[in-house]
């Protein structure tokens, strides 16, 4: 499908990412976290960094950040998991989790997008589409080879029938 249109070469189901997949972009891995939290009963929301993905859970009544792809869980010296908000404030720690690159990221609070309705939400709209496409087309590939064999005896008895009546 990728060769329709590049945003089929993304895998939206998490179930498929976990069972097929050994590696995933920023997006896929922040949405499986954000999945595995609301399994858990937590409130979680996707961020958007202009150009990077990260996910913030939402316990002890406030948003904790995790960066899946990134591998960082920023902590204070007291071991609290920081927010987004939290962490750009203290140029110590920014600095000891993340690169130059992505520290610019962060710090750029006008271009975060914080994507936390409805619960579970991917980062883009066509995303949460595309997921249901990618479980319809779960079903699809067993019912697809079944057609095929009911058309290919229908046009098999069609042909019978037609050397019969000639």
């Amino acid at each position: 499908m990728g060769q329709i249109h590049d945003s089929f070469l993304h895998i939206h189901n998490p179930n498929i990412l976990l069972s097929k997949v050994y590696y995933g972009f920023c997006d896929q891995q922040s949405y499986v976290l954000l999945k595995l939290a609301l399994k858990f009963g937590l409130h979680g929301r996707h961020v958007g960094l202009n150009g990077h993905v990260v996910v913030e859970i939402f316990y002890d009544n406030e948003f904790h950040l995790y960066d899946p792809n990134l591998e960082v869980i920023p902590k204070n010296k007291n071991g609290k998991v920081l927010s987004i908000s939290e962490l750009i404030q203290d140029d110590f720690l920014l600095n000891k989790y993340y690169d130059s690159n992505t520290i610019k990221l962060l710090k750029n609070i006008e271009d975060h997008n914080y994507i936390s309705t409805p619960a579970g939400s991917w980062f883009v709209w066509k995303a949460n589409v595309l997921y249901k496409f990618e479980v319809l087309m779960e079903y699809f590939k067993f019912i697809f080879p079944i057609l095929l064999i009911i058309i290919g005896v229908y046009l098999k008895k069609a042909m019978f029938t037609n050397k019969r009546d000639a």
